[in-house]
């Protein structure tokens, strides 16, 4: 009669089960993470503008939310950011941010005014546009 030598197959069931529960558990954390979504990325700037009417010597271009646009302008020049005046740029000569000079380089952000100095009249068409996307950010025609 002869036995059956048994002895090596335990760790061999083992091993196939640990193997097995860790392929389980790895698909599992996939499926988790796959179901998680990114943040999305800030909508673009929203952009206001306060006295936009006719015979005003100037008006305001204030950011009310959403993406900052970083490098906007310095105070000599637009960067990332213009305003426009009958798609033309608005010079940036005697304007004010914040209530104070241009400093070096703005990030135009949530909250900040900049306050232009150039006449209007009826029918004038203001644009605000981000540079590096060429998105228009907010039109207006004054009244």
């Amino acid at each position: 009669m002869q036995r059956e030598n048994k002895k090596g197959v335990s760790p061999v069931v083992a091993t196939i089960l640990l193997i097995a529960l860790t392929i389980v558990g790895a698909s599992m954390v996939a499926a988790f993470l796959g179901t998680i979504s990114l943040p999305s990325a800030p909508a673009a700037a929203r952009i206001q503008f306060e006295n936009l009417v006719d015979g005003a010597s100037g008006f305001v271009v204030v950011h009310m939310g959403g993406r900052a646009i970083s490098n906007a302008f310095d105070a000599a020049q637009w960067i990332n950011m213009k305003v426009l005046k009958n798609n033309v740029p608005v010079s940036l000569e005697n304007a004010e941010y914040n209530g104070g000079p241009i400093p070096d380089v703005v990030d135009f952000k949530f909250g900040d005014r900049l306050r232009l100095q150039v006449d209007l009249a009826s029918g004038d068409k203001i644009t605000v546009m981000c540079i590096p996307t060429d998105e228009i950010l907010q039109n207006a025609v004054v009244i």
